[in-house]
């Protein structure tokens, strides 16, 4: 999932949600919340996306025969 706070996306991942018999759910979050949401902040849950910079060595990439390309990049999160 991912909360766009004051105009900018953080990322997270949610896992195994668990819901007690009164209708109360827990969802573990990681990495914990860099920021406190504010009400009105949206949460991308369907189509999350990352916000920040693209990073990695252009030679390594392989262009492979169709359908398949591998490529390796990382992306840093914007701050």
């Amino acid at each position: 999932l991912s909360i766009v706070h004051l105009g900018r996306r953080y990322l997270h991942l949610a896992s195994a949600a668990i819901a007690d018999a009164t209708g109360k759910i827990e969802i573990p979050i990681e990495p914990m919340l860099r920021i406190f949401p504010e009400d009105g902040d949206v949460v991308e849950i369907a189509k999350p996306i990352i916000e920040g910079f693209v990073s990695g060595d252009s030679t390594r990439w392989k262009l492979l025969r169709a359908p398949y390309h591998e490529i390796g990049f990382r992306i840093e999160e914007a701050e």
